[in-house]
Parts: structure tokens; sequence; C-alpha cells
């Protein structure tokens, strides 16, 4: 049995980063090793499979009410290291969260191997503001790292960035968990359609903001003549802006927003295609649940997951040019062709992945 210890700027639900450390925390559980997991806060909206399988530690820092949360986080974190000598591994997640625990580890004497990890770009599309966003986490990444015994991402293309900026090599390589036992319960092939059949079922999954490009693929749609429906699983800053564009661009009768949706794959199930429109990804997690449910699929080739997921193209059609008419030619090809059964999935289960981060930790499996 080894001590590991998980720290994470949030356990609430409904954040990526936090289901794919839920699904690890129970993993690890179940293989004996005692977990920890450290945030700033927690609540009745934390993940439940936290409290379940792990010790669940809060620092009583209200990220969303302190004015300094920042400098509280590390200052709490230092009078815990101060009082926590034992662990084996300490794995943190994200580019502030892992500069503030290397930091507070470092002026606490704090021994235990350091683990930071990254999941999404650190340079982002945008102007002068994007430029300086990024040369500020740069210096972050690059404190977080070289003050860690070992750093991780989750894709080739963000190790190759992380490298760059760091001088660090190797970072190494370990993708999102994504299928868990409960996933696999789920019958991957698609049930029969309940719908008018005329239609094709276009489903698109995410939060409701800039980056995932929902305006992008709306303008798509208007550019399809044949007969689609979309559908929009998610919430989000942009959903009134999103559902008066869609009015605009004459497709507001073809377009259902319908909100948070836990059953994903049931949705992808009962679609005709698959469509990824983000600007830029971290990962891409709903992709490999459409692989899972093995319908066509069709994604911008943002940075970074996509590519890497689909494998260039092989499972799925990856667009280059980021524009509407494109991914409007794409979606029409995938409503003509089928998706051959694959396999690609079994890459991202939770029981592969956890045993990927065990050997990253250091930690031998028994």
């Amino acid at each position: 049995m080894k001590k590991i210890c998980v720290i994470l700027h949030s356990i609430r639900q409904g954040g990526g980063i936090q289901e794919r450390r839920a699904m690890l925390v129970k993993e690890w559980a179940c293989k004996g090793h005692l977990v920890t997991v450290i945030s700033p806060e927690s609540g009745d909206q934390d993940i439940q499979s936290f409290k379940d399988f792990a010790n669940v530690g809060s620092l009583g820092v209200s990220l969303r009410r302190q004015r300094f949360q920042s400098l509280y986080f590390c200052i709490k974190l230092w009078i815990f290291f101060r009082n926590s000598k034992d662990f084996d591994a300490v794995l943190t997640s994200g580019v502030l969260t892992s500069f503030i625990v290397t930091l507070s580890a470092s002026i606490s004497g704090f021994e235990s191997k350091i683990f930071c990890t990254f999941h999404n770009p650190i340079k982002k599309e945008g102007g002068l503001i994007s430029w300086v966003e990024y040369m500020f986490k740069a210096a972050l990444v690059k404190y977080a790292v070289n003050r860690s015994y070992r750093c991780g991402v989750n894709s080739i293309a963000l190790a190759q960035e992380v490298e760059a900026i760091t001088n660090v090599k190797p970072v190494t390589t370990i993708y999102n968990p994504v299928v868990d036992r409960d996933f696999m319960g789920l019958p991957p092939k698609k049930t029969h359609r309940e719908d008018i059949v005329s239609h094709k079922k276009i489903l698109a999954v995410g939060r409701l903001c800039k980056q995932k490009g929902f305006d992008l693929l709306l303008r798509a749609i208007a550019l399809i003549k044949k007969d689609v429906v979309l559908e929009i699983a998610g919430e989000g800053p942009q959903e009134s802006e999103l559902k008066k564009l869609s009015e605009i661009l004459g497709v507001g009768r073809r377009v259902n927003f319908i909100g948070y949706h836990k059953d994903i794959v049931g949705l992808m199930r009962s679609a005709d295609c698959f469509v990824l429109s983000s600007r830029w990804e971290g990962f891409g997690n709903v992709l490999v649940e459409a692989l899972y449910a093995q319908i066509p699929i069709v994604s911008y080739d943002c940075d970074y997951g996509p590519r890497e997921v689909l494998e260039n193209g092989k499972y799925g059609i990856l667009v280059k040019e980021k524009t509407p008419e494109a991914l409007a030619l794409a979606i029409e090809k995938a409503l003509q062709s089928s998706m051959p059964v694959n396999k690609r999935w079994e890459d991202f289960t939770v029981q592969k992945i956890a045993l990927e981060y065990l050997e990253f930790m250091d930690i031998a499996e028994t």
C-alpha cells in the first residue's frame, strides 16, 4: 500500500479534470492504495467518488470569495506540508495549482516527490492579451516543472510545448482516462432511432463558451441544405447568444439546445454524427466517448487532443481549416459514410491509465 496525495483547485462536479481524477482515485483505492485528496474548499457539490474512496481534506479557502485566494491557498498548503511528511507521491493538476504546490513545498521543506501535470495548451489563440497571459503562464510552468520530481501531460503535442518552455526532457505523456467500469456496462453500439428517420441528427457536446466554437458549428449547419438537425448538450455563458445566432442564421428550428445531459453515450447512440468544433482543447474526452459509441466523428484539427485521439484522421474526419465552410463539407461527408467498428477507445480505459500514472509516480504495482 502506498500513500498518494492528489491536490486539485476544486473537487466540485462538472469539471473535466475533477472527473478524470475521481476515476483514478477510485481505481487506486480499489488496488489498495491510501489516497488523500486536498482542495481549497469542499461542499455539497463535491464529486461523491472522492468522498467514497479517499480521505478528503479542505484547506478552508474559498476561491470565489477571497480577494487574495492564491496567497491564502499557498499559506494553507505551507501549513499542510509542514505537518505532512509521509506521502509516497503528491500529484498536482493545472498551471496555477502546480505552481502554488511547488512553491509551498519549497518554503516548507516538504520532501515528498511532487508530480505536476498539465492538461490544456499553454498558449491559446488571441492578440496581445493572450501573449501576455502566455508569458505569465509559461513562467509558472517553468517554476513548477523545475521544482517537481517529474512532469506529465495528456498529449504528445502538449509535452513538446512544455519541453520547449522548460528545457526539461522528457515530459511524460499519459492520456486522460475516459472509459471506466460503469461506462463499459453501457452497450457501445447504436440503438434504434426513435426520431423521424428522414432527419439526420448531428450531436455536439460541451460548455457553451468561445473555446468550444459552437458559433462556427451553427454557421456550418446553416450551409448544409440537407434535412439535418443539431443537438447541443451543455450549458454555459454563451447560451442566449448562441440561441440568438441560430435564429439569425435561420436554423433555429433545426437546432435543439438540450442543456446538461449525464448520459452522453446514450445521446451519441441516437445520433448519426458527432462534431467537435472547438478552437482549442486540452484533450477532447468526448471524442473517446464517440469512439466508444461507434458513430462517425468530425473534429477541427485544433490543439491539442483531437489529432492524437483520432490518430491523424484514422478514426474520424479532421478538419484542418477552422471555417464553417470546411466544417460543413466534412459533416456532409460523414453523414454519407459509416463508422467501422473500432477498439481505439480501449487505449483510454481507467484501468490502463491508472497503471500508467502509478508507473509515472514510481509506484510499483503489487
